[in-house]
């Protein structure tokens, strides 16, 4: 999610920080009931930290390394929920930049639901055999990998006026891509010429992602992507949902919504 074209040395002073919530190790009654619906989660689940963020139970191997990674100074982190829009503002790469730049990228949660509930379905690793129904279920109660999705919003938010983060939408990316591009170059402090505009708009469109094998793995043999439930990138579309979700499903995400996105839907734009 980084990217590394500078070379400044990191400080050889600084203390490593220690990882600091408790690490449980996967409920073997857990394992099974997971492993039921998501055959690929071998290692089951955990809840880490005080947002219980859930994670697959391999990643207790691997907490305290991620947690004392320290970026580079010219690191630029695209960071989002999954399936809200990185990989389009990842295509976007830079040039010289500031100190410590995050772009945080974040979706409309019901099209989200729908897109990640595809992306179990196309991945064949995640072994997902349920329906969209159950899977809906599931995001509500936050039993999908690196859920729960508002804390993971509101803990952006909450960081909105450091002048190293900047938040965008997917909804403004649909909306006007060009726009954005000019937003994120500003940030960044590039400049960008009508020209690269304009390249730029048209290797982010999604008919270009499809067929650019950074973004899309359809034919990457580790991948290992399931032919019959359509390509890794679908529509990229706004407002899916409404025709992709049962009137059951639609009804519990707007409850969920009215319970949790206080302050924030509105903002995005999300009601």
């Amino acid at each position: 999610m980084s990217s590394r074209e500078s070379t400044s040395p990191k400080s050889c002073n600084s203390l490593k920080p220690k990882f600091p919530y408790d690490l449980p190790a996967p409920c073997v009654d857990d394992v099974l009931s997971l492993r039921k619906r998501y055959s690929g989660y071998l290692s089951g689940a955990v809840a880490i930290g005080p947002q219980k963020y859930y994670m697959q139970g391999i990643y207790n191997d691997y907490a305290e390394a991620l947690y004392e990674f320290q970026f580079r100074p010219s690191d630029v982190v695209v960071a989002s929920y999954p399936k809200t829009g990185k990989r389009v503002v990842g295509g976007y790469k830079r040039g010289c930049v500031r100190e410590g730049l995050v772009v945080y990228v974040t979706r409309d949660p019901r099209d989200v639901a729908v897109s990640f509930y595809h992306h179990h379905k196309i991945i064949l690793s995640h072994g997902f055999s349920g329906t969209i129904d159950e899977f809906i279920d599931d995001f509500i109660e936050d039993k999908v990998l690196y859920s729960p999705f508002w804390s993971h919003v509101r803990e952006a938010w909450e960081k909105r006026d450091e002048p190293n983060l900047l938040i965008i939408t997917y909804e403004e990316l649909k909306s006007d891509l060009p726009a954005v591009i000019l937003r994120i170059a500003s940030f960044l402090d590039v400049s960008v010429s009508d020209a690269q505009l304009e390249t730029l708009t048209k290797h982010l469109h999604i008919d270009s992602m499809r067929c650019n094998p950074a973004i899309n793995p359809d034919h990457d043999p580790i991948v290992k992507i399931d032919p019959h439930e359509g390509g890794f990138v679908r529509k990229g579309a706004v407002g899916g949902w409404r025709s992709s979700l049962s009137e059951t499903s639609q009804a519990k995400l707007e409850a969920w919504m009215r319970r949790n996105a206080q302050g924030l839907d509105q903002h995005f734009g999300w009601t």
